[in-house]
């Protein structure tokens, strides 16, 4: 039986019964049913204190299928309700009761929708393993299924990690709110422990995140998927969403050929993100050094743009005028406007 079969339950009859029978030999935790509670109730003063006590078990194991205890499955794969079936006082004064609850556990003949779905989460949540390193064969309702289960790291992670097609087809669903919320809180933890690193092939959905620079975990995500793939990452240069490109120059790790990347974009937005990495990693004499050596014109244009630009405090005003000095003639001519026309603006500015 495939996994997608064991994830169809067949309709009643003997098919359902078989497949019952199959997916309760698959599951684990099976114990004995509490059928006689005895509860025994104290007050003293306006304070209760109540005490629970188990009177007797069921002979034969069962497994629990639902939250309030209603529904058991056993061994056989037969479902059961548990119905409470009298109440049998043993005391009964002002500040103290003693009693019995008695239940019953009564077969059900036909399983509803409901109680089949129970079965089903309660298979999907034990073998977790399986059916996330099976999703290309699921259907969408049982890829659903599957994600609304919790599930912790260790279940979701060899999934992720054993197929890159899995990983971009996996990571958006466990990230949306599809997914319960303990799965999500599993990979996003993945990320702030850099424990995980999404193919490259997902960074690009990543870095369009609304919560990308809001979330420790998607961020812990993209840069780790950047330190694991940089040539891949580097390549997203080029991609035709501009977003894309100003998220990436923001996130990628420094001293790297920013000026290589600047002579070619032309999106204002990520010049300016490529702009403020060249501040924060190169002195501005460096680059103006580099100006006055540079022969090729697309770099000299770039180099310019971003002297023209120049955002951060200077040393000294002396400096900032010797520094423009310097590579005046071989500015652009818009350029050398520029700085002309910021020289008129404002002497205190003079450069």
């Amino acid at each position: 039986m495939d996994v997608a079969t064991l994830l169809t339950p067949p309709p009643a009859g003997p098919p359902q019964n078989q497949w019952l029978a199959r997916v309760a030999s698959l599951l684990r935790g099976f114990r004995s049913v509490p059928l006689v509670l005895r509860h025994h109730v104290l007050q003293r003063g306006e304070s209760y204190k109540a005490d629970v006590e188990v009177r007797r078990w069921s002979e034969e194991n069962y497994l629990r299928l639902s939250e309030d205890s209603a529904v058991w499955l056993d061994n056989e794969g037969r479902l059961f309700r548990s119905e409470s079936q009298r109440r049998r006082w043993i005391r009964q004064h002002a500040h103290e009761q003693i009693y019995d609850e008695v239940y019953v556990l009564t077969r059900i003949a036909q399983a509803s929708v409901e109680q089949l779905n129970l079965v089903l989460d309660r298979l999907v949540a034990q073998h977790g393993t399986i059916f996330w390193r099976a999703w290309e064969q699921l259907p969408g309702e049982q890829q659903d299924r599957l994600a609304r289960v919790a599930h912790s790291w260790e279940v979701l992670h060899p999934a992720l990690e054993e197929c890159a097609l899995r990983a971009q087809a996996v990571l958006p669903v466990l990230l949306s709110e599809k997914a319960h919320p303990r799965s999500r809180a599993a990979l996003l933890e993945a990320g702030v422990q850099g424990s995980y690193a999404p193919p490259a092939e997902v960074l690009p959905w990543l870095l369009l995140q609304v919560e990308w620079n809001l979330s420790p975990g998607v961020l812990g995500l993209a840069h780790a998927s950047l330190r694991r793939f940089p040539h891949q990452a580097w390549n997203l240069r080029q991609h035709p969403n501009p977003v894309v490109r100003r998220r990436l120059a923001q996130l990628l790790p420094d001293r790297q050929p920013w000026l290589d990347w600047l002579v070619g974009e032309g999106e204002g937005s990520v010049r300016q993100a490529l702009r403020l990495r060249v501040e924060a990693e190169t002195p501005l004499s460096s680059l103006a050094e580099q100006l006055r050596f540079e022969t090729e014109p697309a770099r000299q244009a770039a180099l310019g743009w971003l002297l023209m630009h120049w955002s951060r405090p200077f040393d000294s005003q002396d400096s900032q005028r010797k520094i423009f000095a310097s590579v005046e003639r071989v500015l652009s001519p818009p350029q050398r406007e520029i700085l002309q026309r910021r020289r008129r603006e404002s002497p205190r500015r003079r450069v």
